[in-house]
């Protein structure tokens, strides 16, 4: 009988933003086991936060009703009735998830501008294609009619704040993103708007004065990400 498949090889040099951002702040044996999840992804059952995210990201667009919306989602997929064990963990983390982000909610100073639906965007910094994932995107004109654009990025590891320097590495990514991609005559990235959120301790990071030359360094790290991608060994004991 055929063993059984138990990660799938990423063959195309990629990483998402949340990766890139961590891989930036690693040591290198850090740096080597995230370039290791980013090529090798787990074919089982993993706990993902869809639900969660796609809760909150919907929440942000209107949040005049209140929290109350936020807990009453939370509860049903408490009383979801799970067909496993697995789907019983995955109803209640993502439960967890949304309740925090109704707790934080109300302490957040968010940027006054104009928000819009969660976009997901994708570029090639180098070879590598970095995916990210924008929650709600933010937009605001300025007295002299210019248009200025950036986005709420999520992050969550239940009871595990996000480190500091790990925002502004991703705020930074999408900052140099808006710039190359979404900028025209009277429309530019701001810093300002270029936000993650760490759901788990409430505190926003924006993209720091600095993001240029961060940018700068995340397309330098890819190109080296490329030149390691072929020598990147599987996790021990997978099988592709």
């Amino acid at each position: 009988m055929p063993t059984q498949k138990t990660h799938r090889e990423r063959r195309t040099p990629g990483i998402p933003a949340r990766f890139l951002a961590d891989y930036m702040d690693a040591g290198h044996r850090r740096g080597r086991t995230i370039l290791q999840a980013a090529k090798y992804q787990p074919i089982g059952r993993v706990i993902q936060h869809d639900e969660a995210r796609d809760a909150n990201s919907e929440f942000m667009l209107s949040p005049g009703e209140g929290t109350a919306i936020l807990r009453d989602k939370a509860q049903r997929l408490r009383e979801r009735i799970a067909d496993s064990d697995f789907d019983r963990s995955l109803y209640d983390h993502n439960a967890e998830y949304i309740d925090r982000f109704a707790d934080i909610y109300p302490l957040l100073l968010f940027p006054e501008a104009i928000r819009s639906a969660p976009q997901q965007m994708s570029m090639a910094l180098s070879v590598i294609q970095v995916s990210i994932d924008v929650s709600c995107m933010l937009a605001h004109r300025t007295r002299s009619n210019k248009i200025r654009i950036g986005g709420v990025m999520l992050r969550y590891r239940k009871n595990q704040a996000l480190k500091p320097e790990i925002g502004f590495w991703q705020s930074a990514l999408l900052h140099g993103y808006l710039a190359r991609h979404r900028s025209e005559s009277n429309r530019s990235s701001e810093n300002k708007l270029c936000l993650t959120l760490d759901v788990v301790k409430g505190a926003f990071y924006a993209a720091p004065g600095n993001a240029v030359t961060r940018f700068k360094e995340m397309e330098a790290a890819c190109a080296s990400i490329a030149d390691q991608w072929d020598k990147i060994r599987p996790p021990t004991g997978a099988v592709l």
